[in-house]
């Protein structure tokens, strides 16, 4: 099964690559936070009041949205970002041009807040609504299924909070062996087919459930991801992916 984005009315190609949008940017700051410190509505806003003359001698760049992460070509703390990894972004209350994104690195563990300057509040607006599209997606991709888009814009509240991973996650009833399947690194999932080694008519998984804030729910069919990292020398975090 191709694993290519299906045909949006705003889906752009450029050299074989899937883009939802490009917007300009200034990078403001960025401030890092304790791993056990909760993100906050009030402290975004107010990193972004302080950053606020930061932007006027930074260079411009452009944050461009593909089908799972975004790519900065400004001086962000990581020129690929996971939308998954991307846990709230917040806009200043009197320049909504302005916005800050709270990040949770996957592979450090750590949480920081990154505070941009856009073009104008119509990007944002926009770029909140590709967010909040991955964010419904299981894989935390918004070009894996055909899913419409809708504003999101309130006039109680600029904040759009997605889940963390203690609000969804995946519990297998039985032990898997992980030598019958091949890993990858965390980002090829999106270039490259998975197959596993063993033999089609073999499953090695019983029961996959989805446990999130709605309750539990059981998925017997397709195929899921699951996501290892080990802390020994030599060895990163490996990405497997189990057909049912």
């Amino acid at each position: 099964m191709s694993l290519r984005a299906p045909p949006c009315s705003f889906l752009e190609r450029r050299n074989d690559v899937s883009y939802y949008g490009e917007f300009p940017v200034i990078k403001l700051s960025s401030t890092e936070i304790s791993p056990r410190e909760e993100f906050s509505e009030y402290m975004a806003r107010l990193l972004l009041i302080t950053s606020n003359s930061r932007g006027r001698s930074r260079k411009r760049g452009l944050a461009r949205f593909l089908s799972d992460r975004i790519h900065f070509t400004v001086d962000a703390l990581r020129p690929n970002l996971l939308y998954r990894e991307v846990h709230g972004i917040h806009q200043h209350p009197e320049r909504p041009e302005l916005f800050t994104l709270c990040v949770f690195d996957e592979q450090s563990g750590q949480k920081y807040y990154e505070c941009f300057q856009s073009s104008c509040s119509d990007d944002v607006v926009h770029m909140r609504q590709l967010l909040k599209r991955s964010a419904a997606n299981l894989l935390g991709s918004i070009g894996w299924r055909r899913q419409s888009i809708t504003s999101l814009s309130s006039d109680t509240s600029s904040v759009i909070s997605f889940s963390t991973d203690s609000d969804s996650m995946f519990v297998v009833e039985e032990m898997v062996d992980p030598t019958k399947y091949r890993s990858s690194s965390r980002l090829s999932f999106t270039s490259s087919p998975y197959r596993p080694l063993s033999p089609p008519d073999r499953s090695y998984v019983t029961q996959v459930r989805t446990a999130n804030e709605n309750g539990t729910t059981r998925i017997e069919r397709g195929g899921f991801y699951m996501y290892a990292h080990s802390d020994r020398p030599k060895r990163g975090t490996y990405a497997y992916k189990y057909l049912l």
